[in-house]
C-alpha cells in the first residue's frame, strides 16, 4: 500500500485495526490455515510438553462453518501406543490449548496415525578450548593489555578452531 493511499484510507474511514492493516503483508507467512495453526505448531512443546511434543505434531483445527469454537484439533502420532496415551490426556491437552489462545478453540481432539518430521538437529559442541601456553607464546611482547588481551582471545578462538 503507498503512503498516500494509506493517508487516504485513513481520513476516510479513521482508525483500523491493527490486525486488519497487517493481514496482508502475513498472509503468505500463514498460509491457508492462518496463525492459529501456525502459533499452535510453533508452540506445541509449550503447551503439551515436550514428552508429548517430540511424539506428535498439530495438523489443524478443523472450525464448524460459521463457528468460531468448538473446534476440532487434528493431532498426527507416529506410535500406536501413544494414541491411548493421549486419549486418557485429551481433556487435559483441550484445556491447555484453549487456555493458550485464551478461548474455546477445540473441543474435540482427532487423532491421526502417520510418520512424524524427524527432530531438528542438534547444534555442534563447542570446540576445545586451546592450549593456555601457545596462546600465550601468542602475545609475547606486547606492551600494550588491552591489545594483549584482544589478542589473546582472537588467539584462542583461532587456535581452537584449528584443533578440531
Amino acid at each position: 500500500m503507498r503512503p498516500a493511499q494509506s493517508l487516504t484510507n485513513f481520513r476516510r474511514s479513521g482508525w483500523r485495526a491493527l490486525a486488519e492493516s497487517i493481514a496482508p503483508l502475513t498472509a503468505p507467512f500463514a498460509g491457508k490455515r492462518g496463525f492459529t495453526a501456525a502459533r499452535l505448531q510453533a508452540d506445541w512443546p509449550l503447551i503439551v510438553g515436550a514428552h508429548l511434543a517430540a511424539r506428535s505434531q498439530p495438523q489443524r483445527i478443523i472450525r464448524p462453518t460459521g463457528e468460531e469454537t468448538g473446534g476440532t484439533l487434528v493431532v498426527r502420532i507416529g506410535a500406536g501406543p501413544l494414541a491411548l496415551e493421549l486419549q486418557h490426556q485429551a481433556p487435559l491437552i483441550l484445556e491447555r490449548v484453549n487456555t493458550f489462545f485464551g478461548w474455546r478453540i477445540a473441543s474435540r481432539l482427532r487423532l491421526v496415525h502417520g510418520p512424524l518430521p524427524p527432530p531438528p538437529a542438534l547444534p555442534p559442541a563447542p570446540p576445545p578450548p586451546a592450549n593456555p601456553a601457545v596462546v600465550d607464546a601468542a602475545v609475547t611482547g606486547i606492551d600494550d593489555p588491552s591489545l594483549a588481551a584482544a589478542l589473546r582471545a582472537l588467539a584462542a578462538r583461532v587456535l581452537s578452531r584449528r584443533e578440531e
